[in-house]
């Protein structure tokens, strides 16, 4: 699971915002809390959220992962609300 933007400039934009940068669930506009409320509560779901920006930035790994895993229970949390 991951975020990012509805729409894209072009198909390299697009390859390029999917391998390079995605948002942190939650923080982009996919629908995830409707997607994720339409699954069976038993079906395992995990994150790849890849994000040049961020390492660039030097966000250390440990805390890019906890920005992933928070944002993901977040969505999680309000998907479970959607049920």
């Amino acid at each position: 699971m991951s975020d990012g933007p509805r729409a894209s400039e072009g198909l390299a934009a697009y390859l390029d915002e999917a391998v390079n940068e995605r948002a942190i669930p939650g923080q982009g506009e996919f629908p995830l809390e409707e997607v994720l409320s339409l699954l069976p509560p038993e079906v395992t779901v995990s994150a790849e959220v890849p994000s040049r920006s961020l390492k660039q930035a030097g966000v250390s790994p440990e805390e890019r992962a906890r920005r992933i895993l928070d944002g993901t229970r977040r969505v999680l949390a309000r998907a479970r609300s959607l049920r």
